[in-house]
């Protein structure tokens, strides 16, 4: 693979577009190319409503996994990077500071940007589809997709940073 294209944030809902745009580069690369599609993290518009947060990470996630099957046979591939929780300097943008962040996620679901970004490449080079770096944050992938919504999604209302009401 000569080439990884990595689109981490996404402005506006314009993934498909942004997307669309590394999909063409990375076709006229003309060789093996992969292009890693970041499901949207605090930092786009981290002050949401809880319903479009969460309606975003799960489009960017099945139009990832879709798109991944029409790139069948084209030389390039796509994946989903779902890295949980990462010190990227957004959340202090945003006035968050990272004690406040930890007290809503635990310090050991954190990750440095630098280490999520060689398991994207590392991913991306052993064929995965989707890319979850860090047993924890597996772990914390597979409890929250086995939790009924109903208990889930007031139990991250009431400690996301981000939904917390000033």
């Amino acid at each position: 693979m000569s080439e990884v294209l990595v689109l981490v944030e996404h402005a506006d809902g314009e993934v498909k577009k942004v997307t669309y745009e590394l999909l063409t580069a990375a076709r006229q690369l003309g060789e093996p190319s992969a292009v890693v599609v970041g499901a949207p993290g605090t930092a786009a518009k981290l002050r949401e409503a809880l319903a479009s947060y969460g309606a975003a990470k799960a489009f960017v996630l099945s139009y990832t996994e879709a798109m991944r099957e029409e790139l069948k046979g084209t030389g390039v591939t796509a994946a989903a990077l779902c890295p949980g929780p990462v010190y990227t300097g957004f959340l202090e943008a945003e006035g968050i500071s990272d004690a406040e962040s930890e007290k809503a996620l635990p310090k050991f679901l954190w990750q440095h940007a630098d280490a999520v970004a060689k398991i994207a490449v590392d991913g991306m080079a052993s064929g995965k589809g989707v890319i979850v770096p860090g047993l924890a944050n597996r772990v914390a992938t597979v409890i929250n997709h086995l939790t009924p919504r109903r208990l889930l999604l007031p139990m991250v209302a009431r400690n996301h940073p981000g939904l917390k009401k000033p």
